[in-house]
Formats: C-alpha cells, structure tokens, sequence
C-alpha cells in the first residue's frame, strides 16, 4: 500500500477551473483532483467506486471532472474502503505545490 499512498500524495492535476470560481469552488475542485488521483493509484475502477458509495458512475465521472460538487454522504462512504485516515484528511484538507485556494 505504501507505493499507492506515495502516487496518492504527489502533486495533483486540477480539473479545468471556470473563470468565475470562488473559494468553494476550488475546495471541491481540489477535492475532485485528489479523489480520481486517490482512486487510480488504489487500483479501482469508477464503477466498483460508484457502486460502493451509492452514486451512478456518471456522477463519479462529474465529481471527478469538477462538474458536480462531491456530496457528503460520498466522502463519509469513501471512507470506509480501507484507506488510511490521514489520507482522507489529505483527501479534504490537503495543499498541493500547484494551486493555493
């Protein structure tokens, strides 16, 4: 797992932001970023994800994309996959080198 956790906190890459993004929006943007990165490097496909958290893979895809605001009920059963919990807080709180907000 120590591999996986290494891609999951490198650096991410940021959805494409809109012009008029607030604050809020670049929190869910980051944490969109960090969910799809988290999510490749553990190995899963969005459809297992989806499934385990109650979305269709086509909101999965929105979130991730930084088209559709992660809700909490998502992130409270994203945490019950087995990832370490100061990963999810990285997942939530987390700065990255790219972009401040």
């Amino acid at each position: 797992m120590s591999e996986a956790l290494d891609k999951i906190l490198a650096p991410v890459t940021m959805p494409t932001i809109p012009e008029d993004a607030n604050e809020i929006d670049m929190y869910y943007l980051h944490v969109a970023a960090r969910l799809r990165k988290m999510r490749v490097a553990m190995g899963w496909t969005q459809e297992s994800v989806a499934h385990h958290v109650g979305v269709s893979r086509t909101q999965l895809v929105n979130i991730e994309r930084g088209n559709l605001r992660c809700p909490l009920h998502v992130i409270s059963n994203l945490s019950t996959l087995g990832v370490p919990d100061d990963v999810w807080l990285w997942v939530m709180t987390g700065d990255d080198d790219e972009q401040e907000f």
